[in-house]
């Protein structure tokens, strides 16, 4: 399995908060048709001023095939990527890309 990656956003707002804004989310997803869908990866987010900062851990392709992995196959990477349900646009196989 790849390490995970992190990624850090940075922008400005149209408008000022005088008052920092902290909101964190964890990991929250669905079983939809037997497969695993990621509705919010964790993240991290702060407003202050007209400053946005926002640092995700993951994206949702990482942690919907983290789920299949460690909820659906009991984690045997062999049987997760065999059974991966997934198939890739241009691709006859699926697309579990060695995550």
């Amino acid at each position: 399995m790849k390490k995970i990656k992190y990624y850090l956003n940075f922008r400005t707002n149209s408008y000022i908060r005088y008052i920092p804004y902290f909101r964190s989310n964890k990991l929250l997803w669905k079983e939809k048709y037997g497969t695993p869908r990621v509705e919010l990866s964790p993240k991290i987010h702060l407003e202050w001023l007209w400053f946005e900062f926002t640092l995700q851990k993951g994206s949702d392709c990482w942690w919907e095939r983290w789920l299949w992995l460690h909820k659906f196959c009991n984690s045997d990477i062999e049987k997760a990527k065999n059974s991966w349900p997934w198939v890739g646009l241009n691709e006859i196989r699926n697309s579990w890309d060695n995550y």
